[in-house]
């Protein structure tokens, strides 16, 4: 199953041993890949590469229920980036969850929603090398990253906050 496949049909999955979703720098060295938007059902995807999860993940999906904001910023004139996470700030408040992030490169990216759960797997491209990103083709990057479409055995799930049912 890949990973498209498993958001469109999850399963229950036990909750993993460090809580990614409310501790500080809990996901540092990972990589951002993706970000989707469902308007209609109101919910964010963001692909992340476990370079910084513990061993047993390799990838994850972190899904944002009850979309309340998004925001992305990249450095004036990059075209493309490796956002690997340097800060990784969760907080839970007043019903809502959100979190900001920093990459190396000087991107950021914040969201918040009413509710969060990240789901946590293995793929089998954290065994690949990164490809180099200033001189690699768009395709062997996007060879070298996790997808969409990837192979993934999930493994765990953490939720925080209001988690509607929509299926």
């Amino acid at each position: 199953m890949n990973i498209e496949e498993f958001l469109a049909h999850p399963t229950p999955l036990p909750t993993p041993s460090i809580p990614f979703l409310t501790e500080y720098d809990a996901l540092w060295d990972s990589i951002m890949v993706d970000f989707r938007l469902n308007l209609v059902l109101n919910r964010g995807y963001l692909l992340i590469q476990g370079m910084g999860m513990p061993l047993e993940y390799d990838a994850g999906v972190l899904v944002l229920h009850g979309l309340t904001s998004i925001q992305n910023s990249q450095p004036k004139g990059a075209t493309r980036s490796l956002r690997t996470i340097h800060l990784w700030k969760p907080t839970f408040k007043d019903g809502r969850w959100s979190v900001e992030t920093a990459t190396e490169s000087g991107n950021s990216f914040s969201v918040s929603a009413l509710g969060a759960e990240i789901v946590l797997g293995l793929t089998g491209v954290g065994e690949r090398p990164l490809p180099d990103f200033e001189y690699a083709t768009d395709a062997e990057l996007a060879a070298g990253l996790v997808s969409w479409r990837s192979e993934f055995r999930p493994l765990a799930r953490q939720v925080v906050g209001a988690v509607p049912s929509f299926e």
